[in-house]
């Protein structure tokens, strides 16, 4: 297991790091400590991209194979457990437009090296503003769809989501776990016997401070799962599904009435949400999240 930071030049969302005995990132401080949300037109989402991986980097510290270098220059963040890009990317790559093949040279060794493919995502934040071309120039090609980055901008819409009263929601405890990453595995199709995988990360982040996960039953039955992760200013909520056959009962807005609650209890943060599925954002929408930005991935095959 390993985690390695380095801070030079790094924005203002990076302002601290506190290392722990093995190594690992600990604590990285964010500027955004407001007790309402603010309007997303007022969110930089440079920020939500540092706080997402301060966050992940925090994970690293108790999730095994999970390794995060964050630098001035990019964030790499690969998962020999899971060797999808969800888990092995470069990210937020910020540099000169001299120095950018350099970079990306480093992106694809540290890959290769690893027994990936490497992959980075393009957001706004990155720089040089050309950095796609620069890619498409070393052999990478667009992978995947867009993936949108939202904030939550009217919270009245959330706090007036209500499930039905036959569906119960519960904050998974170390006995959940199992069934958690169960309903989860067949609420977003996965493969059969992707919940051992889930467990290896849901596991060890279950106990940490201000990480909820969720998990509904409709009579007695489960029925879906969601996740709020409250870190430095910031809840992010997402592994959201619901179990085919019970999607048209409301259980999704049981899932939120809960997080609704544990997110006025932390004191109404930055609440952000990320999906590649346009219905999901319109789902989102509906519930009163405002997309901040988008983001695409590029992989060498």
């Amino acid at each position: 297991m390993l985690s390695s930071v380095s801070t030079p030049g790094a924005p203002s969302a990076l302002q601290k790091c506190i290392r722990s005995t093995s190594g690992l990132l600990a604590i990285i401080e964010c500027k955004y400590t407001r007790a309402h949300c603010p309007r997303s037109s007022t969110i930089d989402a440079l920020d939500l991209e540092w706080n997402d991986y301060a966050r992940t980097a925090w994970f690293a510290s108790v999730v095994p194979m999970m390794e995060v270098t964050i630098s001035s220059q990019a964030v790499f963040l690969s998962n020999s457990l899971l060797p999808s890009s969800d888990g092995n990317h470069a990210a937020l790559l910020r540099t000169s437009s001299q120095d950018c093949d350099a970079l990306i040279r480093r992106v694809i060794e540290h890959y290769q090296a690893r027994g990936v493919p490497p992959c980075v995502a393009v957001s706004p934040s990155c720089l040089p503003s050309d950095l796609p071309d620069r890619l498409l120039a070393h052999g990478f090609i667009a992978h995947g769809d867009p993936e949108y980055w939202l904030v939550l901008a009217d919270p009245t819409r959330l706090e007036n989501t209500r499930g039905p009263h036959n569906c119960t929601v519960q904050r998974v405890g170390p006995h959940e776990v199992s069934a958690f990453c169960q309903v989860m595995e067949t609420a977003f199709g996965m493969p059969e016997g992707a919940s051992w995988v889930l467990e290896h990360v849901f596991g060890p982040i279950n106990s940490l401070p201000g990480i909820y996960n969720y998990l509904a039953t409709l009579d007695g039955q489960p029925a879906g799962c969601a996740s709020l992760f409250t870190y430095n200013g910031f809840s992010a909520f997402g592994s959201g599904g619901t179990l085919p056959g019970m999607r048209s009962l409301a259980v999704g807005g049981a899932l939120i009435e809960q997080v609704c609650r544990d997110w006025t209890a932390a004191g109404r943060p930055v609440m952000v949400a990320q999906t590649v599925l346009p219905k999901l954002e319109r789902v989102f929408n509906h519930i009163g999240f405002r997309r901040v930005f988008s983001r695409s991935y590029y992989i060498l095959e």
